[in-house]
């Protein structure tokens, strides 16, 4: 019988429970978003473990993992495998490399340790489907057979162990060492004082892992508890870059990348640390992975406005991936915010370059764009332009491209051959033809010549009429600045000090921008200070009702503008 649903809805265990219950046949396929497995049943017992096709849990498998055997002893034990028709525990037994018993004890170990993994996934799907296994899928000879109730007690003892171990340990790159010199005590159990003796600061848990050939979760589970017996503590960020580098000298460029990233896990914002990571990624010959790590440094020195040292980390960045249009934009875009307009013109005629050989004729156009924005001079950007539009078919707009190219050009012969140029695209201009014809006959120069000569006539003209009139209107202030001296002088004859000033302050106002009109506005301060000085003085010495009209007076002339 044929069933399927959610994982959740229905929990895995109950479902393998239904499985043996009814002792079914057949394969269970089951799918989350981290990964997909499939187990194979026989009389209501898993006897198979599968991730798809040609990935089977398989003898050679389980030897290359929990056993110390040689690679090219392993090839030779598959070879003659395959010549027979035992099962994995009869053949090992057979050939001498262990008693049966042994390995379906390693073989019960890891279709546990496979199987278990799969209780933990949720949300996931199942679907079982009754019938044969597909021999595609599972290795028919593995020999064991798994009871469902075993392993089902097996994954609830196990998920009480994990919520433990991922409070300890966030991944298979994480690195403990020793909180004492001394060995560990004699009462903990003899693979925990094995776990203990590898754990130096120098390995991850995947080496000890395979250094131990036991599984994933002996190791996690034996690191877990040591470290609640506060016999092991994990390795501090700086002490992984510390352990990185002397890895990286040592050129074991591959553990020296797994410390650095990990240690970037913990402290993302170091500068160091990834340039760091991004030099060992070149030495380890991963290129594209170093250019991304200095294009994550250009980043990060633009948002802090560092922009000289973005340029640095982007150039990095494209000469390890030449290919990388985006970060030639950068390139491009930082350069302009700096300032450094001419070096921006260049890397966008680069970029262009670039686009126009993956055939990105658009992109290329924006690009010769902004490089002849930043350089209106850069001959080449100006051309690769006018070839691009033709590409695109917009033989209007390069032809407006030359126009402007032959305008700039040196001497008549280069000038007329842009214009030939733009004829030859737009044949039906006969302006483009007259003015071939025009510079040919000398009469484009002349008229050049004539208008250059009248524009340098006319500011003569324009700077003349402005002096001459500048100078009569000075005369002219200076003439009307007598007349209103002379009735400032009554004024100040008769201590009216409040009318002399009005008069100047008008006078100013009449006769903006000369040199008359600010000695008036001089001489109005220091008669309005006089006066307010003198009326004082008067009103200390007035009788009362005197000094009432003086005061009237003094408030007038202070506010008088």
């Amino acid at each position: 019988m044929a069933f399927q649903g959610e994982v959740g809805a229905i929990g895995l265990a109950d479902v393998l429970g239904n499985i043996a219950a009814n002792s079914l046949a057949g394969t269970l396929h089951v799918t989350s978003d981290r990964g997909e497995a499939w187990l194979s049943f026989d009389a209501g017992a898993v006897k198979g473990f599968s991730r798809g096709r040609g990935k089977a849990l398989s003898g050679e498998e389980i030897f290359h993992l929990r056993t110390a055997i040689k690679e090219e002893d392993l090839d030779a034990l598959g070879k003659k495998k395959k010549r027979t028709k035992k099962s994995w525990p009869e053949f090992v037994e057979a050939q001498g490399v262990m008693k049966a018993d042994a390995f379906r004890q390693l073989a019960m170990n890891e279709l546990t340790e496979n199987a278990v993994e799969v209780f933990f996934w949720a949300p996931a799907r199942f679907e079982f489907v009754d019938g044969s296994p597909s021999e595609e899928l599972f290795d028919p000879d593995l020999g064991v057979f798994l009871d469902v109730n075993s392993l089902v007690m097996e994954a609830a003892r196990r998920r009480d162990h994990w919520e433990m171990i991922n409070k300890v340990i966030g991944s298979q790159d994480d690195i403990f060492m020793r909180r004492r010199p001394e060995p560990p005590p004699e009462k903990i159990p003899e693979f925990q004082k094995s776990v203990y003796g590898l754990c130096t600061g120098g390995m991850t848990l995947r080496d000890i892992e395979a250094r131990t050939k036991a599984t994933r979760f002996q190791v996690y589970d034996a690191v877990s508890e040591l470290v609640r017996s506060n016999l092991l503590r994990p390795l501090a960020p700086d002490e992984m870059v510390r352990l990185a580098e002397e890895h990286a000298k040592a050129s074991r460029t591959a553990e020296a990348i797994r410390l650095y990233k990990r240690s970037l896990e913990t402290e993302h914002a170091n500068v160091g640390v990834r340039e760091k990571l991004a030099e060992v990624y070149v030495r380890h010959g991963d290129a594209p992975k170093a250019a991304g790590e200095y294009k994550q440094l250009a980043h990060r020195m633009m948002e802090q406005g560092e922009f000289d040292s973005a340029i640095e980390f982007y150039r990095k960045a494209v000469k390890l991936s030449p290919d990388d249009a985006p970060a030639r934009e950068k390139i491009v875009q930082v350069l302009k915010q700096a300032g450094r307009r001419d070096e921006a013109a260049t890397e966008a005629l680069k970029l262009a370059l670039l686009s126009r050989k993956l055939l990105l004729h658009d992109r290329a156009l924006a690009a010769l764009d902004a490089a002849v924005e930043c350089n209106p001079s850069l001959k080449e950007a100006q051309e690769l332009r006018v070839e691009t539009l033709l590409t695109l078919g917009r033989k209007t707009e390069a032809v407006r491209q030359l126009e402007a190219m032959a305008d700039r050009a040196k001497g008549d012969d280069a000038m007329v051959a842009i214009l030939e140029r733009a004829v030859q695209i737009e044949p039906a201009r006969a302006d483009l033809k007259k003015k071939i014809d025009d510079v040919r006959s000398g009469r484009l120069h002349r008229r050049r010549k004539f208008f250059r000569k009248l524009l340098v006539s006319s500011v003569f003209t324009l700077v003349l009429a402005a002096v001459l009139g500048a100078c009569g209107w000075e005369l002219w202030a200076r003439w009307n600045y007598d007349r209103v001296t002379s009735d400032v002088n009554q004024f100040l004859m008769k201590s009216e000090y409040e009318p002399a000033v009005r008069r100047l302050r008008e006078f100013s106002r009449r006769h903006p921008w000369t040199l008359a009109a600010r000695r008036a506005r001089d001489e109005s301060e220091a008669i309005r200070t006089f006066g307010i000085v003198a009326i004082q003085a008067q009103i200390e010495k007035a009788a009362e009702g005197d000094a009432e009209a003086l005061r009237a007076k003094l408030a007038a002339l202070r506010a008088a503008e």
